[in-house]
C-alpha cells in the first residue's frame, strides 16, 4: 500500500478544522492536499499558494472557482463541502474520490475501455458536463487527468480554470487547459464556451478506447495543426459511440451537440425525458467496473503498520504519538517536535526497546519524520484519520 506524496516543509499541518495528510498534486493555480476533518472524514483541499494568494487577479479567479463549484449539482462530480476564501491561504474543500485518474488507469495499469465499460464512462463524463453546464459553468480544463474512476463510477474534478458562461478568455489571452484536449476555437483565440467542453469529452472517450491522446504531436504547433485540420481515426470506437464522438469533435463549435443531447443519446429509452436525466446518467455510469483502488486512507494504512508490531510495541503507540501533539490554553491542537530522549527517559529497558521499535517502524512507513534528534508526525492528519488516536 502507498500513501499520497508526503507534505513538504513549507506545507501547513492544518487548515482550519482540517488536518493535512499528503499532497495529491500541485500546479500554477494551487496545491491539492489529502486531508481529514474532525470526525476522520477524508477530503481533498485545494489551496492557493502564498505568492499566488497575494495576486489579486488570481485570488479573484480562485474565488470564482469556489462560486462555480458550489453551483454544480453533484452528479458524477466531486461535491464541494466547504470554502474559506479569507486570510493568507484561501482554500476549497471537496469530497475525496477514491480511485485513480483515467490517465493513470490507462498508463500505469494498462487498462483499455470497450463495450459497456466505454459506454458507461462516456455517460458518466457527459452527465458531469450536463450538470456543470446546467449551472452556467464551463470547465475549460477537461482531460483524462480530471476524470477519476471512483467506486460509484467516473467523477469529473478540478474546476481550476472554470469560468462562468458570461466570461471569456483572460485579458492576457492566456490559453488554459491541456493542449491535446483544447477545441479549435480555443487555439484561434475565440470564446471558449460549452462546446469546448464537449470537444474535450469526445477526445476523452477516444483516449479511453485507444490509450492515446487523440491529437498528440511532438510540439504544441503540431498539436495545433492536428486539432485545427485533422480528423482523428475513430475506428477503435463501437458503432454506437462513433457518430456521437465524431459530432463532438466537429471543428465548428456551432455544429457540436450540447451535453444534454449527448446524454439523451447515450441513455436509451428516455427520449425527450428531462426531469431525472442527470440521475439516470449517474446511475448508468455507476455500473462501470472500477479500476484498481486508489491510495488507502491514512487510518487504514496506519492500522496495517500497527498490526505488524508486536504486542509490547502496540501498547506504547498511542502514548508515543500523542506526545507529538501540543494543546494551547484555548484547547487548539498543533504538532510539535519531540526529542527522542524525551520519549525514552524514565521508561524501563523493555519499554524503551518497544518505543524504539515503534519509532523505527513508523518512520520506515513514512508516518514519522526526524531531524536533529527530534521526531514529529510526518502526516499530521494521523491524529484525526486513525481511530486509535481520535478515541
Amino acid at each position: 500500500m502507498a500513501l499520497a506524496a508526503p507534505l513538504l516543509p513549507e506545507d501547513p499541518a492544518r487548515l482550519g478544522d482540517y488536518w493535512l495528510a499528503g499532497r495529491l498534486g500541485a500546479g500554477g493555480q494551487g496545491v491539492v492536499y489529502e486531508a481529514y476533518d474532525s470526525g476522520g472524514g477524508r477530503v481533498a483541499i485545494k489551496v492557493l499558494p502564498g505568492e499566488a494568494a497575494r495576486d489579486q487577479e488570481l485570488r479573484g479567479r480562485f474565488g470564482r472557482e469556489a462560486t462555480a463549484a458550489r453551483r454544480v449539482a453533484p452528479f458524477c462530480t466531486a461535491r464541494v463541502i466547504d470554502a474559506r476564501l479569507e486570510g493568507d491561504q484561501p482554500y476549497i474543500v471537496s469530497e475525496y474520490v477514491e480511485g485513480p485518474s483515467l490517465r493513470r488507469a490507462m498508463r500505469q495499469e494498462g487498462r483499455r475501455f470497450g463495450g459497456d465499460d466505454l459506454h458507461r464512462l462516456a455517460t458518466g463524463v457527459v452527465t458531469a458536463l450536463a450538470a456543470i453546464h446546467d449551472a452556467g459553468v464551463i470547465h475549460r480544463d477537461l482531460k483524462p487527468d480530471n476524470v477519476l474512476l471512483g467506486p460509484d463510477g467516473p467523477r469529473v474534478i478540478d474546476f481550476g480554470v472554470a469560468r462562468m458562461l458570461e466570461m471569456s478568455l483572460t485579458a492576457s489571452g492566456l490559453v488554459a487547459g491541456t493542449s491535446t484536449y483544447m477545441a479549435p476555437e480555443v487555439f484561434t483565440g475565440q470564446r471558449a464556451g460549452t462546446p469546448a467542453d464537449v470537444f474535450a469529452w469526445g477526445g476523452i472517450v477516444l483516449f479511453a478506447a485507444t490509450g492515446t491522446d487523440p491529437f498528440e504531436a511532438e510540439s504544441l504547433g503540431g498539436v495545433m495543426h492536428r486539432v485545427l485540420s485533422v480528423d482523428p481515426d475513430l475506428s477503435a470506437l463501437p458503432e454506437s459511440l462513433r457518430p456521437l464522438v465524431a459530432a463532438a469533435l466537429h471543428k465548428d463549435p456551432a455544429e457540436r451537440p450540447v451535453a444534454r443531447e449527448l446524454l439523451m443519446a447515450l441513455v436509451s429509452g428516455f427520449r425527450g425525458f428531462q426531469g431525472d436525466l442527470l440521475a439516470l446518467g449517474s446511475a448508468e455510469a455507476g455500473l462501470l467496473g472500477r479500476a484498481e483502488d486508489g491510495e488507502p486512507g491514512l487510518g487504514t494504512f496506519a492500522e496495517e503498520v500497527y498490526a505488524g508490531l508486536d504486542p509490547a510495541a502496540q501498547a506504547v503507540v498511542p502514548g508515543v504519538l500523542l506526545c507529538m501533539i501540543a494543546v494551547d490554553d484555548h484547547g487548539d491542537e498543533s504538532t510539535r517536535r519531540v526529542a527522542r530522549e524525551e520519549l525514552l527517559e524514565g521508561r524501563p529497558a523493555e519499554e524503551r526497546s518497544a518505543v524504539e521499535r515503534v519509532l523505527a517502524a513508523l518512520s520506515r512507513a513514512g508516518l514519522l519524520t526526524g531531524a536533529d534528534g527530534t521526531i514529529t508526525l510526518a502526516r499530521p492528519a494521523l491524529l484525526r484519520a486513525w481511530p486509535r488516536l481520535r478515541g
